[in-house]
């Protein structure tokens, strides 16, 4: 393919992602769900009187839906921006995550081209930009329609991109702070973006010719980042903790909670777990693949063993770890049974 040929392609897969991204936000989908309904809310109160909808002045943690409901406030605090100009509408509650969609398949497109040349990026973009999965989270008020910008692909972007320079100061504090900061994003991501610390500062001190300066910048600056949920730790620890009380494995012995995670985690990339929606037992996370994406799902993972290039060999164990850091808030919660 031709450059100009690639440019119309990526323009064109991107101005159809974002229209079904866009389009007709208050229309659909309908109807309306409850965190949604509280998210948009909470952002309109903020708005117009900088107080959630319980009264919290500038809220670190939002209230949905009982004392054991509690949860970050960042997307109530993004669909504030619209709520102040145009006031309470399902639509502007939900544009956060329709344009945090369109930016996620940036950074997806940015990242898989500079893993393994602008071909391989166009086919990420393109699966992104049509995933029935990201569309729908692209498309509600939901805190979850974070995690693809703010957690994996802002992450990875800005990681290649601090690697690319050796981690010169500037890019490095960047990715820290970003790291740091999706601990906000929602109540999962605060043991994710732990992990995902501890990941990078693993690759610095392999890869990094100053190991410790560039630890100690990337870290600082993720403390920075997780300072709002680091306060909230330690002055309301009842509300950081809300819901870990109801949703986190138990088990009669440390071998017994092992053995349960350990199977929750299988469980959560096995076939009957990830694509089939109408299935016994649930395991507590927020979304199913659809079948159609079988074909996706499992063959990426190999694909990821097949890249070639420098930047894709050095990458290639750190993504496989970061499938695995994306899994283990999932198998972390307990195994409930739904009828």
């Amino acid at each position: 393919m031709g450059r100009p040929f690639k440019r119309a392609l990526v323009a064109g897969i991107f101005i159809a992602a974002a229209a079904l991204r866009l389009t007709l936000l208050g229309a659909i989908p309908l109807p309306v769900q409850q965190d949604e309904l509280s998210n948009i809310y909470d952002g309109y109160s903020i708005a117009e009187t900088g107080m959630d909808r319980s009264a919290l002045g500038l809220p670190i943690v939002v209230r949905g839906f009982g004392e054991v409901d509690y949860r970050p406030a960042m997307y109530a605090w993004l669909a504030a921006i619209p709520a102040s100009v145009i006031g309470f509408s399902v639509a502007g509650g939900r544009l956060p995550a329709a344009v945090l969609g369109c930016v996620a398949l940036l950074l997806l497109f940015s990242f898989a081209t500079e893993l393994s040349g602008s071909e391989f990026g166009i086919i990420a973009l393109a699966i992104g930009a049509f995933s029935p999965w990201l569309i729908s989270f692209s498309r509600v008020a939901h805190e979850g329609a974070m995690l693809p910008p703010f957690l994996m692909l802002l992450t990875f972007y800005l990681w290649r991109r601090a690697d690319a320079k050796r981690f010169t100061v500037t890019p490095t504090m960047l990715l820290g702070f970003v790291v740091g900061f999706s601990a906000n994003a929602y109540q999962s991501t605060r043991l994710t973006s732990f992990l995902m610390a501890v990941c990078i500062s693993a690759f610095i001190l392999r890869h990094s010719t100053r190991k410790w300066r560039d630890v100690m910048l990337f870290g600082t600056a993720a403390f920075v980042g997780a300072v709002p949920q680091l306060f909230l730790l330690v002055a309301d620890p009842a509300h950081f903790a809300a819901r870990s009380h109801d949703t986190l494995q138990k088990g009669a012995s440390v071998l017994g909670w092992a053995g349960a995670v350990l199977r929750n985690f299988g469980l959560n990339v096995g076939p009957t777990y990830l694509f089939v929606p109408n299935m016994t037992e649930t395991y507590l996370t927020s979304a199913r693949l659809l079948p159609v994406e079988i074909i996706l799902f499992y063959p990426g993972l190999l694909a990821i063993r097949a890249l070639r290039g420098e930047t894709a060999e050095r990458f290639r164990p750190w993504l496989y770890a970061a499938v695995f850091i994306a899994i283990v808030p999932a198998a972390l919660r307990i195994r409930t049974r739904t009828r």
